[in-house]
């Protein structure tokens, strides 16, 4: 018989059965082991007034062992952490989508435009005097012709904001593992604070 855990909904009581093998009344957010089970039920009579039988599922709900609600409590936990220790980063990639302005032009934040940005000024510090004056650069707010300094005020824009999006998530991962953190909206309140300091 395979078991499953849940937690009873439903807004009424719900019957359960205990350890002792008795059925009970239970509420709302009680955690039970679940089993499907085959019954055999009457459905009906047939001519001759026999009872016509049939097997059907039933679902049983039996109250856990402390045993198993300590497991349970402890999955949770482990959960809420892992879940905690993932936001920061959940953050960090979230805001890497965003973007930076300098001198009119906007550009993400991502490793793509890094990339892109890197190879533009490895271009001109190659080509050195024979480089051209400008190049296109398509931004997310139009194409703009840009100059070598501008391309390295935006690659400079970009690496600090992304350092500091990284130092806050190391920040806030720190302030979780050390338990100053203990809930998501804390873990995003900090994260954000940090972004805007």
């Amino acid at each position: 018989m395979e078991y499953h855990i849940l937690k009873i909904k439903g807004g009424y009581m719900k019957t359960v059965i205990d350890l002792d093998g008795n059925e009970i009344q239970v509420a709302d957010d009680t955690v039970v082991r679940t089993a499907t089970v085959k019954e055999e039920v009457v459905i009906g009579q047939d001519l001759n007034g026999n009872d016509v039988t049939k097997l059907i599922n039933v679902s049983k709900h039996y109250l856990l062992s402390s045993e198993e609600q300590d497991a349970i409590a402890q999955k949770e936990v482990a959960e809420q952490n892992r879940q905690l220790l993932a936001k920061p980063e959940e953050l960090r990639k979230k805001l890497s989508l965003g973007t930076v302005t300098v001198n009119g032009v906007t550009v993400r934040c991502n490793d793509a435009t890094l990339g892109s940005i890197a190879s533009t000024i490895m271009f001109f510090d190659k080509l050195g005097g024979n480089a051209p004056s400008t190049v296109a650069w398509k931004a997310e707010n139009g194409f703009f012709d840009v100059t070598p300094a501008q391309v390295n005020q935006l690659g400079l824009a970009v690496f600090n904001k992304r350092q500091k999006m990284f130092s806050s998530a190391k920040t806030v991962e720190a302030e979780v593992a050390d338990g100053t953190l203990t809930t998501l909206a804390e873990v995003t309140a900090r994260y954000n604070e940090l972004m805007e300091a």
